[in-house]
């Protein structure tokens, strides 16, 4: 009997995650759009603040996902899509895969198929390195703002090239045996 009332708790609870999910969404699409209306309250300054922090962004991205996971929902969601804001310029990731943060302030983008390599924001190139097969490159947007895009296989612009964010400038072949590679992706500030 016990047995019985386990397994049919188990089994509503994809049921409730979803909808609690669904939930959630209505709420902040609500807030959003204005149909309901909480004083003082700013949805551009609450996404402003979950995209500065990136401990709190990545932790609230990692809940949502683990949320959803016994569900069948595909995770298509695009990392590149994910456009991150500080001060005054925008970017987005480079790649499409799973992010992992290095110790140097920079990102790892583990992809495991042919992935198009994306500019990061509007700008020049103003270098190019070829290392052995790959390629590292620098973007400068603006006068202050550097983005270093490494270990790229097969790169399609030339240096002194002027760029729109998300303009394919090359792609990654990941290896073939182990069937992952990555891009290494930092934004960096002039001074």
């Amino acid at each position: 009997m016990r047995k019985k009332r386990i397994a049919e708790k188990s089994s509503k609870a994809p049921i409730i995650k979803a909808v609690t999910v669904a939930l959630i969404l209505l709420f902040i699409l609500a807030l959003k759009y204005k149909y309901i209306h909480i004083e003082n309250f700013s949805f551009e300054k609450a996404k402003l603040y979950f995209q500065r922090d990136e401990k709190v962004y990545s932790d609230l991205v990692k809940w949502v996902e683990d949320l959803l996971q016994p569900l069948s929902f595909s995770k298509s969601a695009s990392k590149h899509n994910l456009t991150k804001s500080l001060s005054s310029t925008s970017y987005i990731y480079p790649a499409d895969g799973q992010i992992q943060s290095s110790d140097d302030g920079g990102t790892f983008i583990i992809v495991k198929q042919k992935t198009n390599i994306l500019s990061p924001c509007d700008g020049k190139m103003v270098e190019a390195i070829k290392k052995g097969e790959t390629f590292d490159i620098i973007i400068q947007q603006g006068s202050r703002i550097l983005y270093r895009v490494e270990n790229i296989d097969v790169l399609n612009i030339q240096k002194g090239q002027v760029l729109k964010k998300g303009d394919i400038i090359g792609y990654k072949l990941p290896f073939d045996l182990v069937g992952k590679d990555f891009i290494y992706f930092k934004r960096e500030e002039i001074m």
